[in-house]
């Protein structure tokens, strides 16, 4: 907590001049992969400097209408160095690893019974060898969009329930009919990112419906292409997935207008 307050890792005196009084509205943030994530702690850092906080008077600046999701295969990414724009891996993180990933895709004949898992292909699935083949999803996907979408779908039930928490805090004690905006984070080229962009988003929605919110809520992505990972990652991957994601985007953009 004292480190919050040093202005070496973000924190210090911020003129109350300087800052914007809150709407009454509920926000969540949501930062898919390594590049969603690293928007989250950039959002969270502007928000200290530019928003006044719920007590003006406390040391540390509070915001419980404002929420932050970091969703990802690989803890790491969350940066916990103790500097304002670090994210609480105990209550602004949902892990989604799985430390035996090759346990988990030599069941995939059986996994790809169920219609919303039938594109998953492995090794053992299929006659040519061909598929995907990865040594461990505890440090991130590996680069293998699959991957990603299959640990996120492994989890979605208890993310439906994370998501349905966060926003009922969100909005508590707001007065009236308050606004929700959701705001999504990520890049179109990572495993994580590519592999649960779309999910999450469909996710998303179904908790509104749930809840009663559907059509009141403004929710906005904010999709990163590859350009932006291949200056630190020039990996082959990036493009190819950066490629398949933005397909995909267009295919159900199609699909619902239709």
């Amino acid at each position: 907590m004292y480190n919050n307050l040093l202005v070496s890792a973000g924190g210090g005196i911020i003129s109350f001049d300087q800052q914007a009084e809150q709407d009454n509205c509920a926000t969540i943030a949501i930062g898919l992969g390594g590049t969603g994530i690293s928007c989250l702690r950039t959002l969270k850092r502007e928000i200290y400097t530019r928003v006044r906080p719920d007590d003006p008077k406390s040391p540390i600046a509070r915001y419980r209408h404002i929420k932050y999701l970091a969703i990802d295969t690989d803890k790491s990414s969350l940066g916990d160095t103790g500097s304002i724009d670090t994210l609480d891996s105990s209550t602004e993180f949902f892990n989604i690893s799985c430390p035996d990933i090759n346990g988990l895709l030599s069941q995939a004949h059986i996994l790809a019974q169920n219609a919303s898992l039938n594109w998953l292909k492995t090794k053992n699935t299929q006659e040519d060898g061909s598929g995907i083949s990865i040594l461990s999803a505890e440090a991130g996907a590996g680069g293998v969009r699959q991957i990603g979408r299959l640990l996120l779908i492994r989890s979605s039930k208890t993310l439906v329930e994370k998501l349905t928490n966060i926003i009922t805090e969100a909005r508590k004690d707001l007065s009236g009919s308050p606004s929700l905006n959701i705001h999504i984070f990520t890049g179109l080229a990572g495993g994580t990112g590519a592999g649960t962009f779309l999910d999450v988003c469909y996710i998303v929605q179904h908790v509104l419906n749930q809840m009663g919110l559907a059509g009141q809520a403004y929710t906005c992505g904010y999709f990163f292409l590859p350009d932006v990972n291949m200056a630190n990652h020039p990996t082959e991957y990036v493009p190819i997935n950066g490629f398949a994601s933005m397909k995909e985007l267009d295919y159900c953009m199609n699909y619902d207008n239709n």
